[in-house]
């Protein structure tokens, strides 16, 4: 669902405890492992730029949604990181219901990956 809140603190706080902490907790992998990425509210949701959308995080009724702008590298990492069956996973986009479902090591790997891509693709390298 779309937000009108203007800050992703703001975001954050209008969910409940449960998928605060697990958006909460990606967004600090994202700050750690992105560390260039600028952090702003676009789409109604949290949205991860450099040189363009990178990550964006989503309360979508349902599931919670991490969508990451390089596809290829969440499907180099489907298997390992949905080792429990419980996530959705296609076309860049990661939908779950706790972050407690995914390995978080996994996840670390994803958004290392997809940041050091998105930084070849913009250095020409």
């Amino acid at each position: 669902m779309k937000s009108t809140a203007t800050s992703v603190d703001e975001y954050l706080q209008d969910l409940s405890d449960a998928r605060r902490q697990s958006l909460q907790k990606i967004r600090e992998l994202i700050h750690q492992h992105a560390p260039e990425t600028e952090e702003k509210m676009q789409y109604g949701m949290p949205v991860y730029a450099l040189k363009g959308p990178l990550f964006i995080l989503a309360d979508k009724g349902e599931f919670l949604t991490l969508l990451v702008a390089e596809k290829d590298v969440v499907d180099k990492y489907v298997d390992e990181l949905d080792e429990k069956g419980l996530l959705y996973i296609g076309n860049g986009s990661i939908r779950f219901k706790s972050v407690a479902d995914m390995k978080l090591d996994v996840l670390e790997d994803v958004l290392i990956e997809a940041y050091l891509q998105r930084k070849a693709d913009i250095e020409g390298v």
